[in-house]
């Protein structure tokens, strides 16, 4: 590469830590997923099913080994499947159904996951 191609990947790197750094929101990714674990554990019975999720994904590692990769994976699809199962839009074509889409889009359900497997 020359030192041209390099100064760009450099200053490409540096603008993505610009944009991770200025989408944090309260030491999460950003609001979204700020917003989406606030939600979660906002009481002791959505505490529980989170928790539950946890368990049963431990218990799904088919491998036996509890391969972090893979509880993490089982419990993404979990997360993301309840608030599927609770989206009262989710039938509807308009305008807040696409809006409501878009922020359940920029949720990390990877990081949520790490924080779950990590607590409980």
């Amino acid at each position: 590469m020359t030192t041209k191609e390099l100064d760009l990947l450099a200053e490409i790197d540096q603008l993505k830590e610009q944009w991770k750094t200025r989408n944090e929101y309260n030491g999460w990714v950003n609001y979204e997923t700020w917003l989406v674990n606030l939600w979660l554990m906002n009481d002791s019975q959505s505490e529980k099913i989170i928790i539950d999720m946890v368990e049963q994904s431990r218990d799904d590692d088919l491998s036996g080994n509890f391969e972090i990769e893979t509880v993490k994976g089982l419990l993404v699809t979990r997360l993301r499947n309840y608030l599927d199962c609770f989206n009262p839009l989710l039938d509807q074509a308009n305008i807040y159904t696409d809006l409501l889409g878009s922020a359940i889009s920029e949720v990390d359900f990877y990081e949520l996951a790490d924080h779950y497997l990590s607590d409980y």
